[in-house]
């Protein structure tokens, strides 16, 4: 399948892993060390004040970096939100997330970005420039390690919790494990069976899978999305454009795909970015399985990139019965979005857009909607 690949893995750990998760976690306790600054002095910063932790330092990769970043801001400091250079837009690709921004953004978290040391050509000169990060994440059950994925730090049990779910387990609960192993999250799933996820993982990870056996699969793990939903074209035309303002490290990076939540009058819900675009789904289902919102029945899903056949499933695991992108569907996302009663659009810019499947869900209206 495309994107960052998922693996089983055996009950023994990877000594790569390991070594990813040990430097993985020295970068970002530097740079936590690094934006720590008096509060008389930091230009952007976040208060801490009343002693409460902002969010985004608490979903920190690891434990390892969220204590040293926790430690700091009760310090009586203050985290500096720090303000990554504008990228020059000659240089970026043209397409979806690309040009001016209109409306000021949020820095992304200093653990989701790093900087590098780039020359440009064809002109010899060097510049700072800021990559995303990608680290892997082990996923354990009952103290198990049973799957890793490549992601992006950040919202890690918001990304364990999607991806149990989209393979038709039960979870209930995800956190740090109790040996506060770096780049490691345990899941809480009563009734796992190990098996049975191994068989899933080579489905959803074979490039040969086959059509007939991965509609089957899925249809094991969920049932056809039953919603009375529907949305405007003009509301749908305007999504890739919000969930646009709402992607801070992409406009830092240039290089991380996002999905957005949306409620039927566009409403921004939720957003995350990920190196892979099924993690970045997995973290808004992962969020949603948080505040209670599954099935997604009364909402609209928009994705930054193109549609594979694994953004289908998940979105029809998820219950949701609109799915939004920039980019082209795959012929197998078609297939089963029809199967499993998506509404699919993709192709989603300037005001147009291309309905896939079940379009009676998408309604014309005259006048355009003012983003």
């Amino acid at each position: 399948m495309t994107g960052a690949p998922r693996v089983a893995i055996a009950a023994t750990a990877i000594p790569s892993i390991a070594a990813a998760s040990k430097a993985g976690d020295e970068r970002r306790a530097t740079t936590a060390r690094a934006v720590t600054r008096p509060a008389a002095t930091a230009r952007s910063t976040v208060s801490v004040a009343s002693g409460r932790i902002p969010p985004a330092w608490r979903t920190a990769a690891s434990h390892a970096s969220r204590a040293v970043a926790t430690s700091a801001l009760r310090s009586g400091g203050s985290a500096e939100v720090m303000p990554f250079p504008a990228r020059d837009a000659a240089m970026r690709p043209d397409g979806y997330g690309c040009g001016t921004m209109t409306r000021k953004r949020e820095a992304p978290p200093p653990y989701s970005t790093e900087a590098v040391r780039v020359l440009r050509l064809p002109g010899g000169e060097e510049y700072d420039d800021r990559l995303a990060v990608e680290e892997p994440l082990e996923l354990r059950i009952g103290g198990r390690p049973v799957a890793v994925t490549m992601r992006t730090p950040g919202h890690d049990e918001e990304l364990a919790l999607g991806f149990a779910l989209s393979e038709g387990l039960r979870p209930l609960a995800a956190r740090v494990p109790d040996d506060l192993a770096a780049n490691t999250i345990e899941l809480e799933a009563p009734g796992f069976d190990p098996d049975r996820l191994a068989r899933s993982f080579y489905t959803t990870s074979s490039c040969g899978v086959c059509g007939k056996g991965a509609l089957e699969a899925i249809a094991v793990q969920s049932p056809p999305v039953e919603s009375s939903l529907t949305i405007q074209a003009a509301v749908v035309g305007l999504l890739p454009e919000r969930l646009r303002e709402a992607q801070a490290a992409f406009a830092s990076t240039g290089g991380i795909h996002a999905t957005g939540l949306f409620t039927a009058d566009g409403t921004l819900v939720c957003a995350r970015e990920d190196v892979g675009r099924h993690n970045a789904m997995d973290k808004v289902i992962g969020r949603a399985f948080l505040d209670g919102l599954l099935p997604l029945t009364d909402h609209v899903l928009c994705v930054s990139g193109r549609l594979s056949f694994e953004l289908v499933q998940k979105a029809a695991v998820a219950g949701c019965p609109v799915l939004v992108a920039v980019g082209a569907p795959s012929s197998l996302a078609v297939e089963l979005a029809a199967d499993r009663g998506v509404t699919l659009c993709g192709f989603v810019r300037d005001g147009r857009l291309n309905v896939y499947t079940l379009p009676e869900r998408i309604i014309l209206v005259e006048r355009p909607l003012e983003a």
